[in-house]
């Protein structure tokens, strides 16, 4: 009985948050109307009215037991299943490639180097504009120019192709000849793949049988 259950818990939360929405919306009525009705009732010698009202209780145990389903995905699991559980292996996936999105402008429109580089920057041309000529005398604020003038030069270096060895960009070209072979890959769908025994092997994602396949192509 207990695993019957449990495979229809889905609908079994369904139905309590259907009546758990029919009892807030109804509750409101009542009070509403209740409320109209005994306006000009006397306050004292009124206890229910003193009490607020059982349909009150019912609305703010409603609000509550809903706010606390649609926070829990109790909502999307219980109407959405495959929603749900797609949800989890999207984040789970945001999580495994969360250290190449650190670094590849996804979602973005620089590198991450490159927003480092013009943050930099911006920051050296504040506190070049902003050095307080109250407190350094002038032999001091030649120094500071001097050595921010510097950092500039070395963020140049660091960021200028021109700078870059011949190693190095020998690298970044077959990085980037890879990437551009692995966008082909994906682009053509999951045609000639197949499940290895590896991936069989491995823990399911999510939280139903539908899951993320893991596949590799057949060459």
């Amino acid at each position: 009985m207990l695993s019957s259950l449990s495979n229809e818990r889905a609908f079994i939360a369904a139905i309590i948050i259907l009546i758990l929405c029919f009892s807030f919306v109804i509750s409101i009525y009542i009070g509403l109307k209740q409320t109209k009705i005994r306006t000009k009732d006397e306050v004292f010698g009124d206890p229910e009215r003193t009490l607020g009202g059982w349909y009150w209780t019912v609305t703010g145990v409603s609000a509550l037991l809903l706010a606390w389903f649609y926070f829990s995905w109790g909502i999307g699991r219980a109407f959405f299943p495959e929603a749900a559980n797609e949800m989890c292996q999207v984040a789970k996936v945001e999580t495994a490639i969360a250290s190449i999105t650190a670094t590849l402008p996804i979602n973005t429109r620089h590198y991450k180097s490159t927003t480092l580089i013009r943050r930099n920057t911006e920051q050296l041309k504040i506190l070049q504009s902003k050095i307080p000529t109250l407190v350094f005398s002038d032999s001091e604020q030649i120094e500071l120019i001097d050595i921010i003038s510097k950092s500039r030069e070395m963020i140049g270096v660091f960021s200028s192709q021109k700078n870059q060895s011949i190693e190095s960009q020998t690298t970044f070209k077959n990085l980037s000849i890879g990437f551009n072979t692995l966008s082909e890959e994906l682009r053509k769908g999951y045609q000639g793949f197949e499940v290895t025994q590896e991936a069989l092997e491995q823990p399911k994602w999510g939280t139903t049988l539908i899951e993320i396949p893991h596949q590799k192509a057949s060459y």
